[in-house]
Parts: C-alpha cells; structure tokens; sequence
C-alpha cells in the first residue's frame, strides 16, 4: 500500500523534480535514498555508509515534501550536464527509431515490395523546413543519423532491420512573403543551413506561382494546399531521375514533416470543437498517402517526430546549440488552432497537472490514403 501511495505521490512529483522517480527515508530518517525508476517500483538501493537492509518508508509525506522543497540542492551539476547528454541520445534514438521501426518498413512494404528484391532502392527524404523550431530540430537530426551511418565513399546510408539503403536529403522551403522581411530572413537562414551542410535547397515563392489563384485572399488551406502541391511535384521530380548523379538505383521518396505529439494533440482538440464524429476523433498518423491530381500516383507524407513533444525538440536543440527562427504569427491568436496550442493547450496542462493530456501517439501505427 505504501508503495502504491508513493506511485501516486510519484505522478505528482515529477513535474517539479522530473530527474529522480523514486524516494526512500531510512528509519532513522538521517539520510535519503535515491533511485531513478528502473522497471519497478518495489527496487530499492542502499545509502552509502548504510548496512544492507531492507529500508523502510519512513514517510511518503515527508518525502514528497522533501523533495518539492530541496529540489534545486538534489540534482548536482554532473547529473544535471548526464541528463543533458542522455536526452539528446534518446531524441536522436526516437527519431532513428520511428524511421527505421514504422516508417521505412510501412512505405517499402506498401512500395509494390517484390520489385526492390534484386535492388536495393535509393531512399530520397524530402524535408519541409520553414526555419522554425521543429523542422530545424528534424533537420538536424535527419543529417546527424545520416552523417552516422555514411558508407566507405562518403555516401549517406539509413539502417533498416540492419540492412543500409542509400540516402538523399533535399529540403524545400516555401516564401509565403507575407511578413517582409521576416520572411525574407528565414528563407536565408534554411538557406544557409543547407549550404553548411551541403544540402541540396528547394525554394517556392508565394506571388507569381501558377498554382495559386489572384482572385483569391491568403488564408492557411489554400496556403497548405499550395505547399502539398509543390511537395509532390518537387518529390515526383527527384524520384524519376537521379539530377545529382548520386545513385542509379531505383528512388523511393517520401516527405517529411516536423509535426510532434503536441500538435497530433492539437488536431485531437480541434476535431472535437469542430464537431467531429467520434470515429473520426483521431491525432495524426505517421504515414499518410496523397494522391496527385495529374498523375494519379501516390506521395508518402510521414511525421517521424510524433512520439516526442515540444519541450523535447527545444531542449534537442538548445543542448546542441542550435539556432531557430521564431515567427511572431504564431504567438497570434488570430487563428483557432493558435488559440488552442497558446489558451486552451496550457489550461488543460494546468487541470491534469502534467503535459500528457491526451494518449493519442501510444496507438498503433496506422496508414491512410487522402484522396484529392
């Protein structure tokens, strides 16, 4: 039962001391046993000096309370700069682990499997990179995988159930040119990412494209309508021939997006306000088909950031030392899903007393196809 009471205590405790999962009190109450949470809550570790016996909880109240007042005096320095270092490995595990785990084995399963038997195809991942926190995150991950794994002659390689595929990375960046010279800023900023990391850069502008229609206003559907078009367009042109001479095998392309388990969140909320039906209550999938109007063939959307959230990829990136644009629309509550992530999203933080609010990334992999 105390057990039990310490768990409760645990969920609790967590959003004010994250680091340490488990607390005990000696009898005698002089000294604090620590535990990080290893697969069970019944373990228990020996203070130093301290004979080996069993120990008792002393007090679940009082540790609770020890433990909200003599945080900051808990975590030394050197735990602190371990922990550092651990999320950016376990960030970069549940990136390569999404990819190679559901991802890649879904979209090559899916790809008319028999005829890449004899071939290995080449694997070309297009990313979507505005400059902003999450896609920079994505684009630094995506290369730090990739630069891991590069083969003999420098070529990029991702593992998949331990075989390498060959690699491309091509980002596309799209100039809404609504906000001056902000968005002037930030195609030169993904543009001078690419460049630093000899990434081929893809770049759309708002005014004077074909697939926009003048007698239209801006609005946020016709805007992602756009940048979906472009994508499978720019994704249909790098699959069916090989421009950079890097590879003669068979391409199998796929778009990345930067969306996380905040935003699958998000969409969850906004459904539900806009009246949806229940089954169609859902977040996000990691895979999603897109049919193109013209060719009717089909393009892989995949979202390999949704098992991680928003304070992991600013924390990624901040340890890394990496920098990212902010675009001030997004602060902005001029629309409703801006509402939801900066009003409602923080209340319900609030009610639950923790960031999960919802367990929408815990379900299987599922895979749909949007027709146009």
């Amino acid at each position: 039962k105390q057990l039990h009471d310490l768990s409760s205590m645990y969920r609790r405790t967590c959003s004010v001391l994250p680091h340490w999962s488990v607390a005990f009190i000696s009898s005698n109450g002089s000294s604090l046993c620590k535990s990080r949470c290893v697969g069970s809550m019944a373990r228990r570790f020996v203070p130093p000096g301290a004979r080996k016996r069993p120990l008792e909880i002393h007090s679940v109240v009082e540790t609770y309370r020890f433990l909200t007042t003599n945080s900051d005096d808990i975590a030394s320095d050197d735990f602190q700069l371990q922990q550092q270092e651990k999320q950016k490995e376990s960030f970069l595990v549940r990136i390569s682990d999404s990819l190679s785990g559901d991802i890649l084995p879904q979209v090559l399963n899916d790809a008319e499997g028999p005829r890449y038997v004899e071939k290995t195809p080449v694997i070309v991942f297009l990313l979507a990179v505005s400059g902003g926190c999450d896609s920079v995150a994505l684009f630094h991950s995506l290369l730090d995988i990739l630069s891991n794994n590069q083969s003999s002659d420098g070529k990029m390689n991702f593992i998949v159930d331990s075989c390498p595929f060959p690699c491309e990375m091509h980002v596309a960046h799209f100039d809404h040119q609504q906000r001056g010279p902000e968005s002037d800023g930030d195609r030169l900023f993904v543009k001078n990412l690419c460049d630093k990391a000899g990434v081929p850069f893809h770049c759309f502008f708002w005014e004077g494209n074909e697939k926009i229609d003048d007698h239209k206003p801006f609005s946020q559907e016709i805007a992602r309508d756009w940048r979906r078009s472009n994508l499978q367009d720019l994704l249909t042109t790098l699959t069916s021939s090989s421009p950079y001479g890097l590879h003669t095998n068979e391409r199998l392309g796929l778009v990345l997006t930067a969306h996380h388990r905040d935003d699958a969140e998000e969409t969850i909320l906004l459904k539900i306000l806009r009246g949806a039906h229940i089954t169609n209550i859902s977040g996000m999938n990691k895979v999603a088909y897109m049919e193109q109007e013209k060719s009717q063939t089909k393009t892989t959307f995949a979202k390999p950031m949704l098992s991680v959230r928003k304070m992991d990829i600013v924390n990624y990136l901040k340890s890394k030392g990496f920098i990212w644009r902010e675009d001030a629309s997004n602060s902005s509550n001029k629309y409703l899903r801006n509402r939801v992530r900066n009003e409602l999203m923080p209340l319900l933080r609030d009610i639950v007393g923790g960031d999960i609010i919802l367990q929408v990334c815990d379900l299987p992999l599922r895979c749909h196809c949007v027709y146009s």
